[in-house]
């Protein structure tokens, strides 16, 4: 293939199509006037009138064999293209559009036709790894079209080879995302999958090396099993509760750092029983449905950290709440 005319990107220009059937008529006639020559010389050899049997007999031969065998047994359909053949060769100069055409009769010559349109690959993928090893399915297609029937043909399965290419950028890609934020990778796989297919001449990848074009690819979903879908709502279910404790624990911890602070005549318990009777409140307010917005939320996680129950009365920790910061405020103002 090496003396095969390349395009200035370096490729192989799809060959134009051409109709033989003039060029077979004039190779057929000038072998016709050879073979009546001969048969008329050998005839007469034996009898005038044999050798203008014989003239004849090899006239009407030779164009049966060379003309009408010759050509192609149906008209090559539309969107097709047929190569000739020469002692079982494929002829790169031999390329036939849709319509009738003529190449040498066998065993010299033949063809090989080859549908032209645009063919869909399916690219259906399980178990490929995200870069946190977790498998996932990927469904994918691309379509493709021949451009070079000669090339093409001197792939062996170069269809085959064009969807292992696709995979392999399939699996590139979704290695470099995490398992949380594959999905995000539909939007830009099938452009991946048509620079990669597409490439140049140096890119092992590109299927142009194989007479194949990319017209377009197309990502219908990316998905992980179902069950590690719930394992991983699980896991940031329990990472948001673990998160919304941490809080909670840190705003009643302060809460109580800034009651000593204000009150440090009362104890530790005493303290923790105002807290706690305060948090109570707002869990009842809560449940009465008189709370807003985050202050609902708050007291309903408040409420949850304690093992609070709607139906417990939550009153014994209000009149350390009532009482004792108000007298400690009337001692601090009395102080004044």
């Amino acid at each position: 293939m090496s003396d095969v005319r390349t395009d200035e990107e370096g490729f192989i220009p799809q060959p134009k199509g051409k109709k033989r059937i003039l060029e077979g008529a004039i190779y057929t006639l000038l072998l016709s006037a050879f073979t009546t020559l001969l048969g008329y010389g050998i005839g007469q050899l034996l009898h005038p009138l044999v050798g203008v049997l014989l003239a004849l007999d090899f006239f009407v031969s030779t164009w049966l064999y060379f003309f009408y065998e010759g050509l192609i047994e149906e008209p090559i359909p539309i969107g097709h293209q047929a190569i000739g053949l020469w002692l079982e060769n494929r002829n790169k100069r031999k390329i036939y559009s849709e319509g009738w055409a003529w190449n040498w009769p066998a065993p010299f010559g033949g063809f090989e036709v080859q549908d032209m349109r645009e063919v869909t690959l399916v690219i259906a993928m399980k178990n490929v790894l995200t870069k946190d090893r977790v498998p996932v399915e990927v469904n994918a297609s691309v379509q493709v079209l021949v451009v070079n029937i000669y090339t093409f043909k001197s792939i062996v399965d170069a269809f085959d080879a064009a969807t292992r290419a696709g995979q392999a950028v399939v699996r590139e890609e979704v290695a470099k995302e995490d398992s949380d934020s594959v999905n995000e990778l539909k939007a830009r796989l099938a452009g991946d999958i048509e620079v990669s297919l597409r490439g140049g001449q140096l890119n092992p990848s590109s299927i142009r090396l194989w007479g194949i074009e990319i017209v377009k690819a197309r990502v219908e979903d990316i998905k992980r099993p179902p069950e590690l879908d719930s394992a991983a709502t699980g896991i940031k279910v329990e990472k948001a509760q673990r998160k919304s404790e941490r809080f909670e624990i840190g705003t009643v911890s302060q809460l109580m750092k800034d009651m000593k602070r204000w009150f440090p005549k009362l104890s530790d318990q005493a303290i923790a029983n105002v807290v706690q009777g305060e948090r109570s409140k707002i869990v009842r307010v809560v449940i009465d449905g008189t709370a807003e917005g985050q202050v609902k939320q708050g007291a309903l996680i408040g409420g949850a950290l304690d093992n609070a129950s709607p139906n417990e009365p939550k009153g014994q920790g209000s009149s350390p709440s009532n009482s004792q910061p108000q007298t400690g405020t009337q001692r601090r103002r009395g102080r004044k």
